[in-house]
């Protein structure tokens, strides 16, 4: 199965499990499709990821693997959850811009990194709160300047590691709660 064969896939049949295959695509948007990537899968979108749930089914994409999600001209990098869509799964997820969660994104033991070279947000549009088992920071956005914060619009919540590299978490006026006993759960490496 090519590349452009799983894509495909995804968007008609509504359902597929991932082998170790790479897929890429210029905007993946699931609408209502339950997704599962398994572990030691590799799924690379170029522009974008929307997991949303406005017409179909269940709309979980269950991540095992690690999941990259990089701008591509016009269409941002971002990782969204909407409507009732669930993200899910002990997989990575490496993004490049924004991390905006409307729905429900269920941690497990997962890692987020927000690897972009410019501002970076953690957001919603209707106030829900992440809650991150490892969120890591990196990047090469010059330190001190603006590319090099990822910036909270609300407050979040880490329950295993915060790996800030020598990245700058800009949180305003918001909170990001490290909600674990583990002495070295907040890392830096400035």
């Amino acid at each position: 199965m090519n590349k452009y064969t799983l894509s495909v896939l995804v968007f008609c049949a509504g359902a597929f499990l991932m082998d170790a295959t790479p897929a890429k695509a210029q905007i993946f948007f699931n609408n209502g499709a339950q997704v599962y990537a398994a572990p030691g899968s590799i799924v690379q979108i170029n522009g974008g990821f929307q997991d949303d749930n406005a017409v179909a089914g269940p709309g979980v994409v269950d991540n095992e693997g690690d999941m990259t999600v990089t701008s591509n001209g016009a269409w941002p990098g971002n990782i969204w959850i909407s409507n009732t869509a669930t993200l899910q799964g002990n997989g990575k997820y490496h993004l490049d811009q924004d991390w905006i969660n409307d729905a429900t994104f269920t941690c497990n033991n997962s890692t987020v990194d927000m690897y972009g070279n410019k501002a970076e947000y953690i957001t919603s549009n209707n106030f829900t709160v992440s809650t991150f088992d490892t969120l890591m920071l990196s990047g090469t956005g010059a330190y001190g300047t603006i590319n090099a914060r990822k910036i909270q619009t609300l407050n979040a919540n880490v329950v295993g590691a915060l790996i800030l590299n020598d990245r700058q978490l800009w949180t305003k006026t918001n909170t990001m709660f490290v909600n674990t006993t583990t002495v070295s759960a907040v890392t830096n490496n400035p």
